[in-house]
């Protein structure tokens, strides 16, 4: 079937792959010709052993580059498994972190909550180096009238 772009005046000649040139035999292939051999048989035979050299050596190139995508592959997962260790441990310490805050908070709270000894005492009576700190700068600012907020109240503020 011929197509229309095709070239109806386009011959293809077919060639013997053994040819015989000045007494000697050769035999040619894509990448050349190779030869002299004495005989027409020496030249099947070296034609037979170029032929499986060259396909062993396309079997070794595909082999190599197998094992090479294989290797990218193997560094790839590598690197996969890293970033998830590394996404694993960064997970831990958030979580260290966060249940060491909880713990700050609670015992913060706790601390808020549990009335000192100084408190139970009226401001007034107590000398100034017996005030806590907050109140000592109450006294000194002259805002004695103003209560400090609630221990509640700061517990509300924390959380």
């Amino acid at each position: 079937m011929q197509r229309r772009t095709d070239n109806a005046s386009r011959h293809f000649y077919r060639s013997d792959r053994y040819f015989r040139q000045n007494g000697q035999w050769y035999f040619a292939t894509r990448e050349g010709e190779y030869g002299p051999y004495a005989t027409h048989a020496a030249a099947e035979h070296a034609l037979d052993l170029y032929l499986a050299e060259r396909s062993q050596l396309a079997r070794f190139q595909k082999l190599r580059e197998r094992e090479a995508r294989l290797e990218q592959v193997r560094a790839h997962a590598r690197h996969l498994a890293e970033k998830e260790a590394a996404a694993r441990q960064a997970q831990a310490k958030r979580a260290a972190l966060e249940r060491h805050t909880r713990y700050l908070r609670s015992r913060l709270s706790a601390e808020v909550r549990k009335p000192a000894a100084n408190d139970s005492l009226p401001t007034n009576q107590l000398a100034a180096g017996d005030l806590p700190p907050a109140r000592r700068y109450q006294r000194q600012a002259g805002a004695q009238s103003h209560d400090l907020l609630e221990r509640s109240d700061l517990s509300d503020l924390l959380t």
